[in-house]
């Protein structure tokens, strides 16, 4: 109803500004600058691994300094980064959850394979907004 509808736009409207301004410290360091923040809904990670860096971190290394051998290059490539990612993380939440209770989730399909199909349809759904965005913003800016 109305009272769900004005509590959450609260709620939402309240992250928004407090979200950026918690991690506006790390988002400092990293650009050298205080002009931009990062409006996102995972700043307490964002937060979270700025802390754990300052205290392991190396401030005079940069991850652009990293020598990456060439068989690894093609997971500079987004699709192929998040489709990974994922795959790990749904693997883990599929082991939590128990190969039985995905099996029946999947109507029957191996875990296994449902976990990693699921991964890859994750990064491909991800690869289209992304191509969307390209598209918008490449008739915008003529």
């Amino acid at each position: 109803g109305a009272t769900l509808v004005a509590l959450g736009s609260v709620i939402v409207g309240t992250l928004m500004v407090v979200m950026p301004a918690i991690g506006q410290k790390y988002t400092e360091k990293v650009m050298g600058t205080d002009q931009l923040a990062i409006g996102h809904f995972s700043t307490f990670s964002y937060v979270i691994s700025g802390f754990i860096g300052s205290k392991f971190g190396n401030t005079e290394k940069s991850t652009e300094d990293l020598n990456v051998p060439k068989s690894l290059m093609f997971l500079r490539d987004t699709p192929v980064a998040v489709a990974t990612t994922m795959a790990i993380f749904f693997m883990l939440s599929s082991i939590f959850a128990g190969g039985e209770f995905v099996e029946t989730v999947s109507d029957g399909q191996n875990w296994v394979v449902f976990t990693l199909m699921q991964s890859l349809v994750f990064a491909g759904g991800v690869y289209i907004v992304l191509q969307g965005v390209k598209m918008l913003i490449a008739e915008i800016v003529p």
